[in-house]
C-alpha cells in the first residue's frame, strides 16, 4: 500500500485497536528501514577503521551478528507494538536508534584511538576484582 492509502485506511472508524497498530507500523516502516541503512553505515565506518590488520572472518561475524542483532529487535519492537506494550514510534525507531547511538560511541572511541576490545577488558577486570 502507498502511504496515503495507510493513512486513509488507518482513519475507517470501524477499524479494530489492532488493525490500527499493524497499519501504523507499516507506517513507520517505510521510513524506518531504508534509514536503517545510513545506520548501519554509522555503525560500520569506527569498526572497519583499524590501525592494525584484522582477521577477515572476524569483520564478516561482526556484520552478520549485528544484522541479526537488528533483525532481532525490529521483530521484537513490532510484536510489542501489535500487543500494545509499546507505541508504533517506539517500538519501530528502536532498533535505528540504537545502532545510532552506539556508531557516535564507536566513532568517539576511535577517535581517541581506543579499541573496542581493550575497553571490553577492561570492563571485564574491573567487575571480577570489584567483587
Amino acid at each position: 500500500m502507498t502511504m496515503g492509502e495507510l493513512l486513509q485506511k488507518m482513519k475507517n472508524p470501524g477499524m479494530d485497536e489492532k488493525s490500527i497498530r499493524e497499519l501504523a507500523i507499516e507506517v513507520h516502516k517505510k521510513f524506518s528501514i531504508p534509514l536503517s541503512c545510513i545506520f548501519f553505515g554509522l555503525l560500520a565506518l569506527p569498526l572497519g577503521i583499524r590501525s592494525h590488520r584484522a582477521v577477515k572472518s572476524r569483520g564478516f561475524a561482526v556484520g552478520i551478528i549485528l544484522a541479526t542483532l537488528y533483525y532481532l529487535l525490529r521483530i521484537g519492537g513490532e510484536a510489542l507494538v501489535e500487543t500494545g506494550y509499546l507505541s508504533p514510534e517506539v517500538g519501530v525507531w528502536t532498533p535505528n536508534l540504537t545502532y545510532a547511538f552506539l556508531g557516535i560511541y564507536l566513532f568517539y572511541m576511535s577517535y581517541k584511538e581506543i579499541s573496542i576490545l581493550h575497553m571490553a577488558n577492561v570492563f571485564l577486570w574491573r567487575k571480577i576484582y570489584k567483587h
